[in-house]
């Protein structure tokens, strides 16, 4: 795909921004933020042309604004240009995949930002039948749940209320499912997760609907229901999956990994597992977030006062 691709950019063939979102898309199954410059081309190759279709153009919004999330840019503005694109296109799908290209993760200032354009897109797909809708309003519960005054039973209850309408016969809503249960994990909450895990798993494909392994959500589960054997096994897949060679599910792993060693009291192992999180995903800022309280809770099992307690202003 990407070999044509060039060759009908290169030719300046009708045909070539058309190529151009196929190479795109490619790119961002397989995780790899240069759909973003792929899509950016072809957006060039579009404008040249005396008609350009609406839906193409559209598509490659999306795809370029999908690019700049995997590379852990903000995509508020992106993710905005390309809704309205879709927005002028009438589909409900396309308007709910343009949402979802906003940033997977926010710093605090623009938290509220996320959550108003996420919430205004969503009130848009008043059909209940359509899956991506469903997306979106997981997406707005993951976000309200990262705020520190959440409240922990309101968000079970908005992420469970989502559950009934996805079908563990289906590929698509069966990750989505796992990205609830992975939700329900990430906000203390192991035992509903489980639940869902159960049910959703076997459909899923092993992955959820950010492209992740489940396994790396699945250990943290069980780790939080003491059955350390299982957790353990479970990361020890995750961190040999080929999809670890992006940023995000690397730290994801790491994350983990710092955590088991912590718990066994291997500190060299779990410092060096800090740094490397924050060599590949310093530029996050909620994964600056973690390092520290992770590195606080090393600094006090090995006496590191000076250090815990800058870790703790932080």
């Amino acid at each position: 795909v990407m070999e044509l691709a060039y060759q009908h950019a290169q030719a300046r063939t009708p045909e070539a921004a058309s190529w151009q979102l196929r190479a795109a898309s490619t790119a961002i199954d397989a995780l790899d933020s240069a759909a973003a410059t792929i899509a950016e081309r072809g957006l060039e190759l579009l404008s040249a042309e005396d008609t350009p279709d609406p839906v193409v153009e559209c598509e490659l919004l999306i795809a370029r604004a999908m690019g700049r999330r995997l590379a852990g840019a903000e995509t508020l503005d992106d993710a905005r240009v390309a809704f309205r694109a879709a927005c002028a296109t009438d589909d409900p799908d396309r308007m709910a995949r343009a949402l979802l290209t906003l940033s997977i993760r926010s710093t605090a200032e623009s938290q509220t930002e996320h959550v108003e354009f996420l919430t205004e897109g969503l009130a848009l797909l008043d059909d209940d039948s359509l899956l991506s809708r469903w997306h979106v309003a997981v997406a707005i519960a993951v976000r309200d749940g990262l705020d520190e005054q959440a409240d922990l039973a309101d968000h079970r209850d908005r992420i469970l209320a989502v559950v009934p309408h996805l079908d563990p016969a289906d590929l698509e809503a069966s990750q989505l499912a796992m990205r609830c249960a992975r939700s329900l994990t990430s906000s203390n909450q192991p035992r509903d997760a489980v639940r869902v895990a159960e049910r959703f798993d076997a459909g899923c494909g092993g992955v959820d609907t950010e492209g992740f392994p489940v396994e790396v959500a699945l250990s943290t589960m069980w780790l939080h229901l003491v059955d350390r054997d299982r957790s353990d096994a479970l990361l020890d897949v995750a961190a040999g999956d080929r999809r670890r060679g992006y940023w995000f599910y690397d730290c994801q792993v790491l994350q983990r990994e710092v955590l088991r060693h912590l718990l066994d009291g291997r500190w060299d192992e779990a410092e060096a597992a800090i740094e490397e999180i924050r060599r590949i995903g310093g530029h996050d800022p909620n994964l600056v977030l973690s390092c520290a309280q992770q590195e606080s809770w090393l600094d006090r099992e090995t006496g590191n006062v000076d250090r815990n307690l800058a870790n703790i202003a932080v």
